[in-house]
């Protein structure tokens, strides 16, 4: 058992039992494992092997899983620290000064429409079968609106299917309904990127 086959099942899932019609893999923001769309949901996938592995998504994507939960929230509480930085740098000029105001424009998150971004509106894990109570654990802990799914390979063949990923907790939405044109249409190229490139590679065999 691999990342790759377990990534190829999640494909299928997000295709066949979600019918979603745009999904690919290494695409958005964060480079997501396995990700997929249509005009209303946008779902996400992050297939982990180890407890190591799981445990590093949150410390190395921490900016990541601080907005998920609530973007617009963290973008209010990142703007909020980065003034207070620009008050310490710059003490005694008042916050609508135009150094300040500046420097606050170049650092600032703006997000006015979160259906215009890679923020997904629901959020999975993909572990393996015996990581699966363990990550379910950790999970609940750090982001208990994220879901829980464990990969089980076919006994006499290594296809991938929809039908070897096992949900053991639905993910809660993380925001509206809506996914943009140019997000959908991002994911497309992407789809089309990988497609030339498993041609080229039958073309070398």
């Amino acid at each position: 058992m691999n990342s790759v086959q377990m990534k190829a099942a999640a494909m299928h899932w997000l295709r066949f039992r979600k019918q979603l019609n745009y999904v690919a893999t290494e695409c958005g923001f964060w480079s997501a494992d396995v990700i997929g769309c249509d005009s209303e949901h946008l779902i996400e996938i992050e297939v982990k092997v180890s407890r190591a592995d799981l445990m590093a998504e949150f410390r190395n994507k921490l900016e990541k899983h601080e907005y998920y939960p609530d973007p617009l929230l963290a973008a209010e509480r990142h703007n909020n620290k980065v003034m207070e930085e620009l008050r310490n740098k710059f003490p005694g000029l008042p916050d609508d000064h135009h150094v300040i105001q500046q420097q606050f424009k170049w650092k600032k998150k703006n997000i006015k429409d979160v259906a215009n971004t890679w923020y997904p509106t629901h959020m999975y894990f993909l572990v393996t079968k015996d990581l699966a109570q363990e990550a379910l654990e950790i999970v609940e802990k750090k982001c208990p609106k994220y879901g829980i799914m464990y990969f089980s390979p076919h006994r006499f063949s290594d296809f991938a299917s929809e039908h070897q990923i096992h949900v053991i907790r639905n993910a809660k939405r993380l925001r509206a309904k809506g996914v943009s044109e140019a997000v959908r249409d991002r994911l497309a190229s992407r789809m089309a990127s990988e497609l030339i490139g498993l041609r080229d590679q039958l073309l070398r065999k």
